[in-house]
């Protein structure tokens, strides 16, 4: 007696196999992600989108991604370029000895600044307060402190005098790292509401082409 084979039929390839509309509504998405960083004009998307739409199998959807990349790829480019100089810009790099080295030159020469200026008061204190008047003996008392704060708070003088530390550089790059971060987050979260949008919009409408062949 013949009976049913059990033997399954044979599995055509993944890229023969027939796209759900989840599938669809996907590569909808993916695109629309490719429209929103510029890599499609408007006529180009629509187009596209319009063949998604009509895709029936996985085969169908290549040429449409054959030159975009993934969205991991595109973020990866993104990560890359936005710690590049800008075109025609060279970049500076220090060693770590070189701006220790900096750093402790600019030092000195505050340090250098603030001697001498608390040594010509103190001097010119004492002159003053045995040719004039004892209350100019009280002198230093002002000039000192104001130093101090010109140099060490204000930090008044050309920027090589304040060469940040290493450890201050690190810092520094860290907190742009993050602002960056929050940055590309704040605007990928912009740009996937606008991609919810109009990918609701072309599931609505694919759906309504459906239901309208169906009609027919």
């Amino acid at each position: 007696m013949d009976g049913v084979s059990n033997q399954p039929y044979p599995k055509p390839p993944a890229r023969d196999l027939r796209l759900s509309d989840a599938e669809r509504a996907d590569a909808l998405a993916q695109l629309t992600y490719a429209y929103g960083e510029g890599r499609l004009d408007p006529e180009e998307y629509d187009k596209r989108c319009d063949a998604a739409t009509q895709a029936a199998t996985h085969r169908d959807l290549e040429p449409l991604f054959r030159d975009l990349p993934t969205q991991q790829q595109s973020q990866e480019i993104e990560a890359y370029q936005q710690y590049q100089p800008a075109h025609g810009q060279e970049l500076d790099v220090y060693t770590r000895h070189e701006i220790a080295t900096a750093r402790k030159s600019g030092q000195n020469i505050r340090l250098g600044m603030f001697g001498l200026g608390t040594l010509l008061s103190l001097s010119g204190g004492i002159v003053l307060a045995e040719t004039v008047a004892p209350l100019w003996a009280m002198m230093p008392v002002f000039i000192v402190p104001t130093l101090f704060i010109l140099l060490y708070i204000m930090k008044v003088g050309p920027d090589s005098w304040y060469t940040p530390s290493p450890a201050q550089l690190e810092r520094k790059r860290l907190r742009d790292m993050r602002t960056a971060r929050r940055l590309e987050e704040e605007r990928r979260k912009a740009l996937r509401a606008a991609q919810r949008d109009q990918l609701t919009g072309d599931v609505m409408g694919y759906a309504q082409d459906t239901i309208n062949r169906f009609k027919r």
